[in-house]
């Protein structure tokens, strides 16, 4: 797969990691936003053809990070399927916000520990639950995991 790098632009930042590819697409204008993504998807649907893979487009989407409007109204097809648009993406198990302030990254992380964290303390019942070296032992297992 590391032959992928050879056929995109320098301009491109291309992230693999196992199945998951990310592309990073800086343009200075929004007009040329929609060209660079569609020669990139084009070289990608050709490389992909050549090596006898598939790429999912329907988990596939396109995250915009500028703080300026997308040029509305524009599509992205990859296979003959139109790629989503979206206000975040997951990569690596981080979640990335078209803000970037990783604000649904940390409210999904809190979600996962309060859940966690009412399970340990309903374990914690002074009359009948788990000692403290034993909680203690949970909360790091459980908690600093989804951290």
């Amino acid at each position: 797969m590391q032959d992928i790098l050879d056929i995109l632009p320098d301009d491109v930042s291309c992230f693999i990691y196992a199945d998951d590819i990310f592309l990073l697409i800086s343009v200075p204008r929004t007009e040329e936003v929609k060209n660079k993504i569609s020669f990139c998807i084009a070289k990608l649907e050709s490389w992909c053809q050549t090596w006898h893979m598939k790429i999912a487009p329907q988990k596939s989407s396109i995250i915009n990070f500028s703080s300026r409007a997308s040029p509305g109204g524009f599509h992205v097809r990859f296979y003959s399927t139109n790629i989503p648009c979206a206000s975040s993406v997951r990569f690596l198990g981080i979640r990335f916000d078209d803000t970037i302030s990783f604000r649904s990254h940390i409210d999904q992380i809190k979600r996962k520990t309060l859940r966690k964290l009412n399970v340990i303390k309903a374990l914690a019942s002074p009359g009948w639950g788990a000692n403290a070296s034993n909680l203690l032992m949970i909360c790091n297992a459980c908690i600093l995991q989804s951290l």
